[in-house]
Order: C-alpha cells, then structure tokens, then sequence
C-alpha cells in the first residue's frame, strides 16, 4: 500500500533525462528496448494519455547487434524518439509481442513529465501505476467511477476532461501517475485506460496471423475509398480536403485545393493499413477528414487519436506516418 501513498513523479527518481536538441527547438529523449528480430517479436510504441510528448514512430528504429560471425538468432536494440510539445504529463506505452499475438510477451509503460522548458523525463510505472478492475458505478458529473480491485478493494477514479467514461459492469485498466489520496475510498487520477475483454472474448480472439488477417477489415474497402476514387476522373477531379480537430482542441478546420497536395493526400492514404482491434478509450482528441469532388461527393473518416473510429470500433493502423505528416503541413500552411 505505501508504493500507492508515495508520488512517483518525482524527477530525482526518472528513468532517463538525456535529451538532445530537435530542430524546432524543443528537446527529445531516445528509448532503447532490447529485441530480437529474427524471433518474429517487435516493440510498437504509442501515446496512451496526455498530450505532453508524441512519438516519432509507432515501430522504432531497429539495430542489430554486431554479427562479424554471421550469428543465427542474434538479437538487437530498438529505439524510440520522444519528443516534446508542451509541459505536462503523458503515458506512453510499449508493447512487445509478435504479429497476430493477442497478447504481449512483455510491456512497458512510462510516466513521462515535461518540464516548462521543455526537458522530457520518464519514470518506469510498468507495475506501481496500473489498477485493473470491475466498474461499480460511474459519476457523469463528476467525471469519475467507482472500482472494484483485487488488491486495494474499492478506489475512486477520477478521469481526463474529454475523455470517454467506462460503464457499469466492465473491468478495466487505469494507468495513474501513482499518487493517491488517503481518504476511504481512496481517489487516484486516471491519465489514460483501456477495457479489458472478458475472458470468453479472449477465448475467442484470431490465435494466427492468418485469423487475424481474415477477421480485419481492409482499410481502403472498409472506408469506402476505393468507391469514391473510382469515380474521381479529368472531368471529375478532387476539389479540396479539409481536416477538423474535434475532442478538446478548438474544432478548427484546414483545408486546401492544391491539386499537388490532393495528390498527396491519396497517395498516403494508400499506404494505411488496419493491423489490429483497440480496446483502447483514452484519447481526448476526435478529427475528422474529408476528400471532395467535383461534383460535391464526398468521402468522410473519424479518428480517435491515430486509432481509425468505424462502425464503433477503434482500429490499429500501420502506414499511416505519411497521412499525418501531410495534416501536419496542411496545418502548418494555415498558420499565421
């Protein structure tokens, strides 16, 4: 219980406060994982809560160790890029495990604090920040609900403004930054959670990659974008693209009519794929895309964060740096 009282964000107690100078001037820190590559495993990273940092890439940089023998099975290192964009608090979670795997042969999960001059540092909370358990009741007004434990009995969990509510009778995951109060029940922050399968439904996940693929959507299908372009042509050409935030940003819209960057646009968004189910609800930023064509039709996708929101179900993606690296641009255009 004392590990619950104590606050584990602490500076002094950070994993790793090596940072080097980005270009845009704000500090970054390199994550290194140990991992094999030639046992089909691989560490994918992603932004659980907060928006203090981002993610230079969901899959990391893998380098292998020296091999000057030609070594079969030898391992390696996989690096992540976090860089900062504004002080506050972040939970960022790493996940290693191999494609088609339900779940992962190992985790990690860091607290990560940015300080106002934008300096990163991470305290590792894979074990003292986690509580899973059964949702008791839930309090819309003030944006919390009760759980249920297994090793603290009933806490109360306060949530993110903007970010969705669990209901009553699921089991979930919250992941804190490790304080709590001492008051009975006793209160902690949830930065980020995700639900928890029950126990059939885990029965029943794709056990192969084969499964998996052949319960997985296809992206461009799924969304209808191969319907829509099909009727794209020389006297129906795209018109425009407008990108709007939505969630807690200001729900402010981009767009833009250059036939270069409709191009661009398509091209990326060519290259996404969907790799997998989320049971993740932890995002508090909700955008929306829009293609148009000439003749008025359009062709419409809802995000939660990077997760792609259809029919009611959040998705995985891979492939799709280059999309949002084209948002990025279309909105640093319409910057004054």
């Amino acid at each position: 219980m004392k590990r619950w009282i104590a606050a584990l964000v602490l500076w002094a107690l950070c994993l790793s406060s090596a940072t080097a100078e980005t270009t845009d001037g704000a500090l970054s820190l390199t994550i290194a994982l140990d991992s094999n590559a030639t046992t089909g495993y691989a560490w994918t990273g992603f932004v659980l809560g907060g928006d203090s940092v981002t993610l230079e890439s969901a899959d990391g940089v893998y380098v292998s160790d020296p091999n000057p023998d030609a070594l079969c099975g030898i391992g390696g290192t996989t690096y992540f890029t976090l860089n900062a964009v504004e002080p506050g608090t972040s939970i960022v979670q790493f996940e290693y495990r191999r494609a088609g795997e339900h779940a992962p042969a190992a985790r990690q999960l860091l607290l990560v604090l940015v300080d106002d001059a934008l300096n990163i540092c991470t305290q590792d909370v894979t074990e003292d920040s986690v509580i899973e358990g059964s949702v008791a009741s839930v309090d819309v007004d003030e944006h919390s609900a009760t759980l249920v434990t297994d090793d603290l009995g009933e806490l109360i969990a306060r949530f993110r403004s903007g970010d969705a509510l669990p209901t009553k009778g699921e089991t979930i995951r919250i992941y804190t930054n490790g304080a709590m109060t001492m008051s009975l029940p006793a209160i902690v922050n949830a930065l980020a959670w995700e639900r928890i399968p029950p126990e059939a439904a885990r029965d029943d996940a794709p056990s192969s990659a084969a499964e998996m693929d052949a319960t997985l959507p296809a992206f461009r299908e799924a969304t209808g974008l191969d319907a829509f372009l099909a009727g794209v042509s020389a006297e129906n050409p795209l018109s425009s693209v407008t990108f709007t935030e939505g969630g807690e940003l200001p729900d402010e819209s981009f767009e833009t009519d250059d036939p270069t960057a409709l191009t661009a646009f398509v091209d990326a968004l060519a290259q996404i794929e969907i790799t997998s189910v989320s049971d993740m609800s932890v995002t508090d930023w909700s955008p929306r895309f829009c293609l148009i064509r000439a003749d008025g039709d359009t062709w419409r996708i809802s995000f939660e964060g990077h997760w792609l929101r259809l029919n009611g179900q959040n998705y995985n993606l891979t492939g799709d740096d280059a999309f949002w690296a084209q948002i990025a641009q279309l909105k640093a255009q319409a910057a004054p």
